[in-house]
């Protein structure tokens, strides 16, 4: 994922997403909640999950090389999706991790 971009993320589900569920997208980098997108901001469409990211969000993340797993490289951007149906059911993805890559520009202006 480069920064200072709009990317779209298409999730897709091994069920249908039940009418009324919430949902929650949450971006993390370093055990820390960088961006998170709740229902409102996702499209919903049977089994897939759709939301974009705004620049000003991917600028967020930090794609500077640390030392950690033994090598030196970005902290890894982390993805999991949450729904909670209209019965009351909760469920959690598994974790998708993402590279956070550069844009020459910081502040990512065209």
């Amino acid at each position: 994922m480069r920064r200072g971009t709009t990317p779209t993320h298409h999730f897709t589900l091994p069920f249908s997403v039940p009418d009324g569920s919430v949902i929650r997208i949450v971006y993390a980098q370093n055990e820390q909640i960088i961006v998170e997108k709740t229902t409102e901001a996702c499209t919903v469409n049977d089994t897939c999950i759709t939301v974009r990211l705004t620049d000003e969000e991917t600028l967020r993340f930090d794609c500077s090389a640390h030392y950690h797993n033994g090598r030196c490289e970005p902290y890894p951007v982390e993805i999991q999706i949450g729904i909670k149906t209209p019965l009351g059911d909760k469920l959690w993805s598994e974790i998708i991790t993402e590279t956070p890559e550069r844009c020459l520009r910081k502040d990512g202006v065209i």
